[in-house]
């Protein structure tokens, strides 16, 4: 039996000749750049590029001149570049800041931090040996 359809993306709507020449886009900036070279770009970069190709288009322009491709086909590539940017970013790691403390006493209770037999949360001002340097994540 087959399972419907209902919650299924339906590729079978996709418009596969025009996407065609969204592939053919993608091959001339490949060629030109490289694979996937506009991922680390800013997407407002495209968002600029989506423009003109738009305005081109509208002007009664229908090919872009350098690539003699559809200005409307560049406009998708650009548009789905800007959304492969956006769901592929990710924020910068941020380290935590830290300082060293030589004595555990002066190590804040419930506090984070790690020393020579791992990393604790400071619970007991007495349980641990004094002199033993910690770093302290603040």
């Amino acid at each position: 039996m087959i399972a419907p359809n209902e919650n299924k993306p339906r590729w079978d709507l996709m418009p596969l000749t025009q996407l065609n020449e969204v592939a053919k886009v993608y091959t001339f900036g490949a060629n030109k750049y490289s694979d996937k070279g506009y991922a680390t770009r800013d997407p407002k970069e495209y968002l600029g590029a989506t423009l003109r190709h738009i305005v081109a288009y509208s002007s009664g322009e229908s090919k872009d001149s350098e690539s003699g491709l559809r200005h409307l086909a560049h406009a998708v590539t650009d548009l789905l570049i800007m959304m492969e940017i956006e769901d592929n970013k990710t924020e910068p790691k941020t380290e935590p800041k830290t300082r060293e403390i030589h004595e555990y006493k002066d190590v804040p209770l419930g506090a984070r931090y790690t020393c020579k037999f791992g990393t604790f949360i400071k619970t007991d001002p007495t349980c641990f040996p004094p002199k033993t340097l910690c770093i302290l994540e603040e």
